[in-house]
């Protein structure tokens, strides 16, 4: 008899008859998929017009989960870190500071949260992440209205203080940094490689992971440390206008403030069939958002596709059968 199901925790009662009682029982259950949309499509090419090894079929497979308001999403553990050297002067600081304050003001209760500002210092908010409430949310609005540009840019003490403080946060809430800024670094370490280097080594302090999403603003940014800063550390980088911070900002949050799958995987039965799928490193799967995978085929058979990753603490796999056609479908090339 189930007694309590609120969609993450269940209390059922069992009665056996007949049998001792002085064994171990094993409960066996399974999750309902029908609150992940799953779908995928393919089509195929002539041989002759195959240009490698890897098959003539191509497949598309697209996870969705439900966009429903009141799914339960998972809790993060999330820092902003804001350039305010001087070269972020003018419109640039006012936008950082107004897409600082939308996301304060659109984190979910059970959030932890922190701001760290750098130039040629760095300040935080807090000494660590902070729960998230009404009390913390004017803290940190007020603190946000307190930056302003001015000194040089030193990237690698920024991080320094503000990756250690998830050493306390772990695989089962969604650690995020989100990092801006408008040139190079000139301050601390600033060589590329040396830089990456360190950032690396932090992160790995940590023993947990952290997703890593990077914007440069203006054209004097270092494009490759900030696309390999969110690449290493399963992020996306992204190279905006000087009038574009805020609206960019603001809406990439929104994209990533409802985690509902972390690190997740994907795996085809049988072996051998589907080759080539990107993206390699698969993305947390967030609430509105769609995960699309592609790749190729050898065989046309159907196959069967987990999906996995951990939710609220807890393993979960998502199974489905994907066909993969033997013929041209136009509808799908």
């Amino acid at each position: 008899t189930l007694l309590i199901n609120d969609g993450n925790y269940a209390e059922i009662e069992v009665q056996i008859l007949y049998l001792p009682a002085n064994t171990n029982y094993e409960l066996s259950y399974t999750l309902n998929s029908d609150e992940l949309g799953l779908f995928g499509m393919s089509t195929s090419i002539l041989p002759v017009d195959v240009p490698d090894e890897y098959g003539s079929g191509y497949f598309v497979f697209i996870a969705e989960p439900d966009p429903n308001d009141g799914v339960d999403v998972i809790d993060k553990v999330f820092t902003l870190i804001v350039d305010r050297s001087g070269s972020m002067s003018g419109n640039k600081i006012i936008q950082a500071r107004n897409a600082s304050s939308f996301i304060v003001e659109n984190l979910n209760e059970g959030d932890r949260f922190n701001i760290v500002d750098f130039s040629s210092s760095v300040s935080s908010c807090w000494d660590s992440h902070a729960e998230y409430n009404p009390a913390t949310e004017e803290i940190a609005l007020d603190y946000i209205s307190s930056i302003n540009a001015s000194g040089s840019t030193n990237i690698s003490e920024a991080f320094n203080v503000a990756v250690p403080q998830f050493d306390t946060a772990n695989d089962d809430t969604a650690n995020i940094i989100i990092f801006f800024t408008d040139g190079e670094a000139t301050a601390g370490v600033t060589e590329t490689n040396s830089l990456l280097e360190y950032v690396q080594n932090l992160i790995i302090q940590t023993a947990t992971d952290i997703n890593l999403f990077t914007f440069g603003i203006g054209p004097s940014v270092n494009t490759q440390l900030l696309t390999l800063l969110a690449s290493q550390n399963n992020g996306l980088s992204e190279f905006l206008g000087s009038d574009d911070l805020e609206e960019i900002i603001t809406q990439f949050y929104l994209t990533i403030r409802n985690p509902v799958l972390l690190n997740t995987s994907m795996s085809f039965m049988p072996e051998g069939i589907v080759l080539e799928t990107y993206p390699e490193i698969l993305p947390n799967l967030y609430q509105g958002q769609q995960m699309i995978v592609a790749g190729r085929y050898t065989q046309p058979v159907n196959v069967s596709v987990s999906l996995s990753g951990n939710a609220f603490g807890v393993p979960v796999t998502y199974d489905y059968e994907l066909v993969l056609v033997d013929s041209a479908s136009t509808r799908y090339q």
